[in-house]
């Protein structure tokens, strides 16, 4: 469990492998809140994902029909994206702790995405030349099994590699060195 200042959330790394991640709750301000908003978990989002490719019916749905199979591959990039989500934050410093991050909360300023915003607006060219860099790409070597029964998926590694040096390229681990967490 992560323990931000209004909020306590579970790590990211285990939260995208979270079945039933719709029943779960969060605490804000030390109430419960049920996170709702649908089930995005890896392992939910490749079932949908082997659905529409084999067209197997499932919950009603009959991804053997083009309508069917249309749906799912529409709700596959739906969980895509929530998980992509979780990875761009883990690069975020704000979110490094596993803080909860509900907008609905004014107080609960981002200096990183304020300092981006502005930088988009104030010099447009520093911004894309930002933007038009060569992406660092992991190693393929972090692609391997984790020895967390909670979060077994390899994409785990994307955010944390489960080891803290300067080799090591988790997201979570090098963002967390960069803004001084440990």
């Amino acid at each position: 469990m992560g323990y931000g200042l209004v909020a306590r959330a579970s790590s990211s790394v285990l939260w995208q492998q979270t079945l039933g991640q719709d029943a779960t709750s969060v605490r804000i301000a030390l109430l419960p809140w049920r996170v709702g908003g649908g089930d995005w978990s890896w392992q939910d989002t490749r079932r949908r994902y082997l659905d529409a490719l084999t067209g197997t019916n499932r919950a009603g749905r009959l991804n053997s029909l083009p309508s069917g199979r249309e749906q799912t591959l529409a709700e596959v990039f739906l969980g895509l994206g929530h998980l992509v989500h979780l990875i761009q934050d883990a690069t975020v410093p704000a979110h490094v702790r596993n803080d909860a991050h509900p907008d609905f909360l004014p107080f609960q300023e981002d200096g990183y995405e304020k300092w981006a915003e502005r930088t988009r607006v104030a010099r447009p060219l520093e911004f894309g030349a930002l933007l038009a860099l060569d992406p660092v790409r992991p190693p393929a070597s972090i692609f391997t099994e984790t020895k967390n029964s909670d979060a077994p998926v390899p994409i785990t590694r994307l955010i944390d590699t489960d080891r803290f040096d300067r080799l090591s390229f988790g997201l979570l681990t090098d963002t967390k060195a960069a803004s001084g967490n440990k």
